[in-house]
């Protein structure tokens, strides 16, 4: 059973667009308007592809204790670790590119067999342990340039195959009932394949 993970602070959308609107309208030649939602699709579908966002963003993970030197956190990079709570937390240097938690001199013990998530108390009962509540922010502050041209490739794609919905008034990330309703055909039409190599190298790994 892997960690649990809370967001308690979502990116803005301009923090979690992968290609900003106005790179768009310089590559694509698209207007304004039209560029938003290609930055909107194209971050969604990378997004829905990957499991996760890649802005920065506040999380609160419950782990359990691992019984060795490393405590491998869910998202990456990892801007700032805020709190680490738990019995006997050790010493720890941040490794941020691979989200890790390394103690040199001591190990991440594994204590609860069982945890109440809604009461944050050890419990009775099935289910993994969780020895450590860690509070972070994780997510890029500039996008990584093989995000943003694959990025480039699915505006381009759902644009060259008239994806736009032109009677739409706004699109927004928050909103994934317009995102959901394209998935779907934006995968049928081929806007991830070929660019599986560099978005699985992004994908979530569960954290056990």
């Amino acid at each position: 059973m892997g960690s649990v993970l809370i967001v308690d602070v979502p990116a803005s959308e301009a923090a979690r667009a992968i290609v900003a609107p106005v790179v768009l309208e310089t590559e694509l030649n698209a207007c304004p308007f039209d560029a938003h939602k290609l930055s909107c699709i194209a971050t969604a579908v990378i997004e829905e592809y990957c499991g996760r966002v890649f802005g920065v963003q506040g999380y609160t993970e419950y782990l359990a204790g691992t019984g060795d030197q490393e405590l491998r956190l869910e998202i990456s990079p990892i801007t700032e670790v805020v709190s680490v709570d738990g019995d006997d937390v050790p010493d720890y240097v941040l490794d941020s590119r691979r989200g890790i938690l390394f103690a040199p001199d001591d190990v991440w013990a594994r204590r609860y067999r069982y945890y109440d998530y809604v009461n944050c108390m050890p419990m009775a009962g099935s289910g993994a342990a969780r020895d450590f509540v860690v509070n972070y922010l994780a997510g890029y502050t500039t996008m990584p340039a093989d995000l943003v041209n694959v990025a480039v490739e699915i505006a381009r794609t759902a644009m060259n195959e008239n994806a736009l919905d032109r009677s739409m008034k706004a699109a927004a990330l928050g909103d994934y009932n317009y995102t959901r309703d394209w998935s779907g055909a934006l995968y049928k039409g081929g806007l991830v394949s070929g660019h599986e190599a560099t978005l699985d190298k992004y994908k979530v790994m569960a954290v056990c």
